[in-house]
């Protein structure tokens, strides 16, 4: 038995390197991600970096809704509120961690973000821009 523990160790440390590794790349990922993002809807969104977020539609100017996100990979997911007859997706959400939304992060610069979304394949092309109501929104 104390022939294995040297060989446990080592792949304990790989999986810790990578585990790193992906994490940093996570960071990376999700540091691009934060910021105000106009949809070709109208639609604006403002991704933080503590994982909250805030959309408002393009014809509200003072209402919003908040949701939760989070990255990895060339994975972007979306978790909201559950509304008064939503009691399945707060079920999901909080016992499962099931997202609202989930997209495919296709392309990723600083300027545009495009999407496709898993569940309709449809794209979805995100502009870069500034918000200074959500942006002061709590």
């Amino acid at each position: 038995m104390p022939v294995r523990e040297p060989y446990r160790e080592k792949i304990s440390r790989k999986k810790a390197a990578i585990k790193t590794a992906r994490s940093a790349s996570n960071f990376a990922l999700q540091s691009k991600l934060t910021g105000t993002w106009i949809g070709e809807s109208g639609n604006v969104l403002n991704f933080r970096s503590d994982g909250s977020g805030r959309v408002r539609a393009d014809d509200s100017k003072s209402n919003f809704d908040a949701f939760e996100w989070n990255a990895s990979r060339n994975e972007l997911r979306i978790f909201t509120g559950p509304r008064k007859s939503e009691i399945r997706t707060m079920i999901g959400r909080y016992l499962f961690g099931t997202a609202a939304f989930r997209f495919e992060i296709v392309e990723l610069s600083s300027e545009n973000i495009q999407l496709r979304d898993k569940s309709t394949g449809l794209m979805n092309v995100l502009n870069k821009t500034s918000e200074h109501l959500l942006d002061a929104a709590p």
